[in-house]
């Protein structure tokens, strides 16, 4: 599962440093890293309901 995560997260890191390099050219930055904490932000929101309580300590 782990393995998963890491690939998950690796293409998630990709597509949005991609994406936002080719936005960046047309927009200004300011406005990229807006937009980039806002989706962030309502992806994390959306996620939430999927993750049980609190994780388990060492």
């Amino acid at each position: 599962m782990s393995i998963l995560y890491a690939a998950l997260s690796a293409l998630t890191f990709g597509v949005s440093d991609f994406v936002g390099g080719f936005t960046a050219k047309r927009v200004p930055a300011l406005a990229v890293v807006v937009w980039a904490h806002v989706v962030g932000l309502v992806a994390l929101v959306a996620a939430t309901p999927f993750y049980a309580g609190s994780p388990d300590g060492p």
